[in-house]
Protein backbone atom coordinates (compact mmCIF):
# COMPACT_ATOMS: atom_id res chain seq x y z
CA UNK A 1 0.00 0.00 0.00
CA UNK A 2 1.50 3.28 -0.41
CA UNK A 3 2.02 5.84 1.91
CA UNK A 4 0.03 8.79 2.33
CA UNK A 5 0.81 12.12 2.35
CA UNK A 6 0.59 13.85 5.67
CA UNK A 7 2.53 16.61 7.09
CA UNK A 8 5.06 15.92 10.35
CA UNK A 9 2.83 17.80 12.55
CA UNK A 10 0.72 15.61 12.05
CA UNK A 11 2.63 13.18 14.05
CA UNK A 12 0.99 12.21 17.37
CA UNK A 13 0.71 14.46 20.00
CA UNK A 14 3.08 12.45 22.93
CA UNK A 15 5.91 12.44 20.55
CA UNK A 16 6.40 16.82 20.42
CA UNK A 17 5.16 16.57 24.31
CA UNK A 18 7.78 13.46 24.99
CA UNK A 19 10.48 15.35 23.09
CA UNK A 20 9.88 18.66 24.15
CA UNK A 21 10.11 17.24 27.99
CA UNK A 22 13.03 16.10 27.40
CA UNK A 23 14.77 18.65 25.73
CA UNK A 24 13.37 21.23 28.13
CA UNK A 25 14.50 19.17 30.88
CA UNK A 26 17.59 18.92 29.72
CA UNK A 27 18.10 22.42 28.86
CA UNK A 28 16.47 23.39 32.63
CA UNK A 29 19.48 20.71 33.64
CA UNK A 30 22.80 22.43 31.88
CA UNK A 31 21.61 26.31 32.53
CA UNK A 32 20.83 25.65 35.89
CA UNK A 33 23.61 23.18 37.05
CA UNK A 34 26.27 24.11 39.29
CA UNK A 35 28.31 21.46 38.63
CA UNK A 36 30.61 23.65 35.54
CA UNK A 37 32.47 20.24 33.96
CA UNK A 38 32.83 20.12 30.64
CA UNK A 39 32.80 16.51 30.41
CA UNK A 40 29.83 16.21 32.72
CA UNK A 41 27.42 19.16 30.67
CA UNK A 42 28.35 17.56 27.52
CA UNK A 43 27.24 14.17 28.38
CA UNK A 44 23.73 15.35 29.62
CA UNK A 45 23.07 17.06 26.22
CA UNK A 46 24.50 14.12 24.35
CA UNK A 47 21.95 11.60 26.56
CA UNK A 48 18.89 14.48 25.50
CA UNK A 49 19.72 13.84 22.01
CA UNK A 50 19.85 10.11 21.90
CA UNK A 51 16.81 10.06 24.16
CA UNK A 52 14.95 12.43 21.44
CA UNK A 53 15.89 10.21 18.63
CA UNK A 54 14.58 6.97 20.16
CA UNK A 55 11.06 8.92 20.79
CA UNK A 56 11.14 10.15 17.35
CA UNK A 57 12.48 6.87 15.92
CA UNK A 58 8.57 5.10 17.37
CA UNK A 59 7.32 8.41 15.07
CA UNK A 60 8.54 6.58 12.49
CA UNK A 61 7.26 3.38 12.92
CA UNK A 62 3.71 4.85 14.45
CA UNK A 63 3.68 6.57 10.66
CA UNK A 64 4.43 3.34 9.06
CA UNK A 65 2.12 1.15 10.96
CA UNK A 66 -0.76 4.24 9.24
CA UNK A 67 0.91 4.11 6.00
CA UNK A 68 1.87 7.48 6.34
CA UNK A 69 5.51 9.31 5.03
CA UNK A 70 8.51 9.01 7.47
CA UNK A 71 10.78 10.54 5.59
CA UNK A 72 11.32 13.96 7.97
CA UNK A 73 10.93 12.03 11.05
CA UNK A 74 13.64 9.48 9.73
CA UNK A 75 16.01 12.40 9.09
CA UNK A 76 15.46 14.34 12.17
CA UNK A 77 15.90 11.36 14.31
CA UNK A 78 19.10 10.21 12.28
CA UNK A 79 21.14 13.71 13.11
CA UNK A 80 20.03 13.56 16.85
CA UNK A 81 21.23 10.07 17.72
CA UNK A 82 24.36 11.09 15.15
CA UNK A 83 25.12 14.19 16.84
CA UNK A 84 24.10 12.59 20.76
CA UNK A 85 26.12 9.53 20.38
CA UNK A 86 29.12 12.24 18.98
CA UNK A 87 28.97 14.16 22.52
CA UNK A 88 28.77 10.55 23.90
CA UNK A 89 31.92 9.26 22.48
CA UNK A 90 33.67 11.97 22.76
CA UNK A 91 33.50 12.21 26.69
CA UNK A 92 34.25 8.62 26.85
CA UNK A 93 37.61 8.01 29.18
CA UNK A 94 40.96 8.08 26.87
CA UNK A 95 39.34 9.35 23.93
CA UNK A 96 42.07 11.26 22.29
CA UNK A 97 39.38 13.98 21.49
CA UNK A 98 38.05 14.32 24.82
CA UNK A 99 39.24 17.50 25.15
CA UNK A 100 39.08 19.29 21.72
CA UNK A 101 36.70 21.80 22.47
CA UNK A 102 36.55 22.57 18.55
CA UNK A 103 35.15 19.76 17.73
CA UNK A 104 32.36 19.58 21.10
CA UNK A 105 31.29 23.36 19.39
CA UNK A 106 31.54 22.53 15.66
CA UNK A 107 28.86 19.07 16.76
CA UNK A 108 26.93 21.95 18.95
CA UNK A 109 26.37 24.52 16.50
CA UNK A 110 25.80 22.56 13.43
CA UNK A 111 23.07 20.45 15.06
CA UNK A 112 21.59 23.79 16.19
CA UNK A 113 21.64 25.58 13.18
CA UNK A 114 20.36 22.18 11.46
CA UNK A 115 17.18 22.02 13.83
CA UNK A 116 16.84 25.66 13.45
CA UNK A 117 16.15 25.28 9.73
CA UNK A 118 13.90 21.94 10.23
CA UNK A 119 11.94 24.25 12.28
CA UNK A 120 11.57 27.39 9.89
CA UNK A 121 11.03 24.73 6.80
CA UNK A 122 8.24 23.23 9.27
CA UNK A 123 6.98 26.32 10.27
CA UNK A 124 6.46 27.54 6.50
CA UNK A 125 5.10 24.83 4.52
CA UNK A 126 3.03 22.87 7.52
CA UNK A 127 0.38 25.56 8.81
CA UNK A 128 -2.55 27.03 7.68
CA UNK A 129 -2.81 28.88 11.33
CA UNK A 130 -0.65 31.69 11.63
CA UNK A 131 0.01 31.75 15.28
CA UNK A 132 1.86 28.11 15.05
CA UNK A 133 3.46 29.02 11.92
CA UNK A 134 5.03 31.79 13.77
CA UNK A 135 5.61 29.71 16.82
CA UNK A 136 7.98 27.62 15.66
CA UNK A 137 9.80 30.15 12.97
CA UNK A 138 10.32 32.25 15.89
CA UNK A 139 12.04 28.73 17.27
CA UNK A 140 14.00 28.23 14.48
CA UNK A 141 15.10 32.06 14.15
CA UNK A 142 16.64 31.88 17.99
CA UNK A 143 18.30 28.72 17.23
CA UNK A 144 19.96 30.18 14.34
CA UNK A 145 20.85 33.13 16.37
CA UNK A 146 22.03 30.97 19.01
CA UNK A 147 24.12 28.62 16.50
CA UNK A 148 26.06 31.35 15.06
CA UNK A 149 26.95 32.74 17.93
CA UNK A 150 28.40 29.31 18.83
CA UNK A 151 30.51 29.42 15.54
CA UNK A 152 31.40 32.87 15.41
CA UNK A 153 32.13 33.85 18.97
CA UNK A 154 35.71 32.14 20.29
CA UNK A 155 36.05 34.77 23.20
CA UNK A 156 33.29 33.25 25.61
CA UNK A 157 34.17 30.11 27.85
CA UNK A 158 33.70 26.66 27.25
CA UNK A 159 30.86 26.74 29.62
CA UNK A 160 29.39 29.46 28.31
CA UNK A 161 29.21 27.77 24.77
CA UNK A 162 27.22 24.99 26.56
CA UNK A 163 24.93 26.99 28.49
CA UNK A 164 24.05 28.34 25.13
CA UNK A 165 23.41 24.66 23.90
CA UNK A 166 21.34 24.87 26.89
CA UNK A 167 18.93 27.76 26.18
CA UNK A 168 18.15 26.23 22.65
CA UNK A 169 17.30 23.20 24.14
CA UNK A 170 14.87 24.74 26.70
CA UNK A 171 13.49 26.90 23.88
CA UNK A 172 13.19 23.97 21.30
CA UNK A 173 11.73 21.74 24.80
CA UNK A 174 9.32 24.52 25.43
CA UNK A 175 7.78 25.04 21.68
CA UNK A 176 7.55 21.29 21.08
CA UNK A 177 6.13 20.53 24.49
CA UNK A 178 3.25 23.87 24.23
CA UNK A 179 2.74 22.27 20.79
CA UNK A 180 2.49 18.59 21.52
CA UNK A 181 -0.07 19.90 24.70
CA UNK A 182 -1.76 22.51 22.32
CA UNK A 183 -2.25 20.13 19.20
CA UNK A 184 -3.92 17.30 20.75
CA UNK A 185 -7.20 18.78 20.23
CA UNK A 186 -6.34 20.09 16.78
CA UNK A 187 -4.97 16.85 15.95
CA UNK A 188 -8.45 14.89 16.65
CA UNK A 189 -10.05 17.30 14.47
CA UNK A 190 -7.98 17.40 11.65
CA UNK A 191 -8.30 13.41 12.09
CA UNK A 192 -12.31 13.76 11.67
CA UNK A 193 -11.55 15.96 8.62
CA UNK A 194 -9.28 13.79 6.67
CA UNK A 195 -11.97 10.68 7.68
CA UNK A 196 -14.58 12.69 6.47
CA UNK A 197 -12.70 13.37 3.00
CA UNK A 198 -11.87 9.80 2.69
CA UNK A 199 -15.26 8.72 2.95
CA UNK A 200 -16.70 10.99 0.68
CA UNK A 201 -14.02 10.00 -1.94
CA UNK A 202 -15.10 6.79 -1.86
CA UNK A 203 -18.73 7.26 -1.70
CA UNK A 204 -18.15 9.21 -5.09
CA UNK A 205 -16.08 6.19 -6.82
CA UNK A 206 -18.97 3.98 -6.14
Amino acid sequence: MKNTKRKYIESHWLIFALKGALAAFAGICMILSFKNDLQYLTKVAGVALIGMAIVEIFNIFHRKSLQRNWGMPFAISLVEFIAGMALIILCRDGNPNADNIVLRLVIFASFILYASVISIIIGFTCFKNLTDSLFWITQGIIGAILGIATFADNGISNITHIKIFGIYLLVKGLTELYFGIHSKDEMAELHNVHVARSKKISKGKK
